[in-house]
């Protein structure tokens, strides 16, 4: 028993590690870097099931393989600051359902920009069970890079093993007006599940 603790704890670290670095290098910048693909048009994602239509007029990448393909990160030019992630991964922290996934990522982005969570409700994304939250600066804090971020989080079973895997589309901003925040619905709508192979 002690083993699967362990195992448990080693799973949900990689997983806190692998998303906080996918963050990490997203935010970096909006310029596709040595390691990134750029992406137009329909995005698929075949080992994780899902595509979603990149809005005209924003810049998407993706990692080059052979980089792990989780996503992408999305762009408005002219605006280094902001970025839309999506992503699909398998539920290696055992997060189990949407809404607990959809809690961690708002704790993640909580403790990072000293935000506070104004809303969650719950939300269908191509048929899944989803959670979106929206988080605001603190009427405290200062101005920030990042003042606003909204998410959704969607959690599927898939294959003969009911696989979990977990889809998130995560918009950073410095403010409610950003071009990623407008385009964040249209995003979500063209979200699509693939059928599983």
């Amino acid at each position: 028993m002690q083993l699967v603790k362990v195992l448990i704890a080693l799973a949900t670290l990689a997983a806190s590690w692998r998303g906080a670095t996918r963050r990490r290098e997203a935010e970096a910048g909006a310029q596709a870097g040595e390691n990134q693909v750029a992406v137009t048009g329909t995005y698929q994602n075949e080992k994780y099931a899902y595509s979603v239509q990149v809005p005209a007029g924003l810049r998407a990448y993706r990692m080059k393989a052979p980089a792990p393909n989780h996503g992408i990160d999305v762009h408005a030019p002219g605006n280094e600051t902001d970025v839309l992630l999506v992503d699909g991964s398998f539920d290696a922290a055992d997060y189990g359902s949407a809404e607990t996934c959809a809690k961690r990522h708002a704790e993640f982005y909580k403790g990072k920009y000293g935000l506070r969570q104004l809303v969650v409700s719950r939300r269908v994304l191509s048929g899944l069970d989803a959670r979106e939250v929206l988080l605001g600066p603190s009427a405290a804090a200062a101005p920030r890079r990042i003042n606003y971020v909204t998410l959704i989080v969607a959690f599927r079973r898939v294959g003969s093993d009911k696989t979990p895997v977990i889809y998130s589309i995560d918009v950073l901003a410095s403010t409610k007006d950003s071009a990623l925040v407008k385009a964040f619905p249209a995003l979500v709508d063209s979200f699509r599940t693939l059928p599983w192979k």
